[in-house]
């Protein structure tokens, strides 16, 4: 089967109002069930990756999440290139440059409809670039 004709897992889009911290991060992660639809899809073959924020890196994030995921990658300070979700972003960004909301829920649902319709070849083009990037 071709890339575009394949199913591509996605987890939703998480919307955030106001600031995250830990607490928010981890109940956002365990209430939305992220780790157990990644294990019902990849089982125990896949890595959590995440930068260096501080909701991600907190004592309290460590203790709660970290006993639930099989791997963590070791994220290089400074190193957006390498996030995936990142590169995603830039895309969203691009196709959303130049319009105009009236509010956060317009905002949002643009964001939500472009992530819901992101082109196969893009996701796998970015999944292709990862070790290059890396390197």
């Amino acid at each position: 089967m071709g890339w575009n004709r394949a199913k591509r897992i996605q987890d939703p889009l998480l919307r955030f109002d106001g600031s995250v911290n830990s607490a928010s991060y981890c109940e956002t992660i365990k209430n939305n069930h992220i780790i157990e639809n990644i294990n019902s899809v990849f089982g125990n073959m896949w890595t959590w990756q995440q930068d260096n924020a501080r909701p991600h890196t907190a004592i309290n994030t460590r203790a709660v999440l970290l006993p639930l995921m099989q791997r963590l990658m070791l994220w290089p300070a400074k190193s957006p290139d390498l996030s995936p979700i990142e590169q995603i972003w830039a895309y969203i960004k691009n196709r959303l440059d130049g319009l105009n909301f009236k509010d956060r829920d317009e905002l949002f649902n643009a964001i939500l409809y472009e992530w819901n319709t992101i082109p196969n070849y893009v996701v796998h083009n970015i999944y292709q670039s990862f070790w290059a990037r890396c390197i």
